[in-house]
């Protein structure tokens, strides 16, 4: 696979690019987000949003929506890991306060398909040099091998799940899948700015069934 197939669909400044899209810093809203950013900006509107500070996450199962949607080269070495970087704080945060911490992003443009050239195993390696711990990968987002992992973490533990756009269920908004994701965790937190107005199932769908909800931190940076 060639670099520039690899890299299908990475763009390269994610929140210079967020900001100059239709639908991104000017369009995000409550209901895009349904109701997991700090606020309404239709007609001078306020919805305030909890931010990831905000919830109680002791020993509870944090589904963390983020973007590691990284370059990679024909070797599969990330090239540029600032997307990664960027959820740090979050990360960290929810270690803190005693999570179960599982993480959800996207690769790139799969259409559904499973593309082993746009696994997010890299990032779990990646990311768990730039944490100091351990980060569990598994190669799928729901599942039977997924419910298993995610069963037996222990508070600290950071799991990392495979590519959600591996499943088509992911673009279509799928409420099935939206399910499937939200029976993961307790708690769930969007932090992919750059993606947060997409109506994909890992941004609103899986909100409709989980209770709690908030923003992550580099949400709450970018928007408040």
């Amino acid at each position: 696979m060639s670099g520039a197939r690899r890299n299908a669909g990475i763009d390269h400044h994610p929140v210079d690019r967020a900001r100059n899209c239709d639908g991104a810093a000017q369009g995000l809203t409550a209901d895009t987000l349904s109701g997991t950013i700090l606020a309404d900006q239709r007609g001078g509107d306020t919805v305030k949003v909890r931010t990831i500070d905000q919830l109680d996450l002791s020993g509870k199962r944090a589904l963390i929506r983020v973007d590691f949607n990284v370059p990679l080269d024909k070797a599969g070495n990330i090239t540029d890991d600032t997307r990664i970087k960027a959820v740090l704080p979050t990360i960290r945060l929810s270690l803190e306060m005693g999570a179960k911490t599982i993480l959800l992003s996207h690769m790139g443009r799969p259409k559904g398909k499973v593309v082993p050239g746009m696994s997010l195993s890299p990032v779990a390696k990646r990311l768990s040099s730039l944490l100091g711990k351990d980060v569990s990968f598994v190669p799928d987002c729901v599942g039977e091998t997924v419910t298993k992992a995610v069963a037996s973490m222990q508070s600290g533990d950071v799991l990392l799940l495979e590519n959600v756009r591996f499943h088509p269920g992911e673009e279509k908004n799928d409420e099935t899948f939206g399910k499937q994701l939200a029976a993961l965790c307790d708690v769930y937190v969007n932090d992919a700015f750059a993606t947060a107005h997409r109506e994909h199932s890992s941004n609103v769908a899986v909100t409709r069934f989980v209770g709690e909800k908030g923003a992550g931190l580099l949400m709450r940076n970018e928007i408040a």
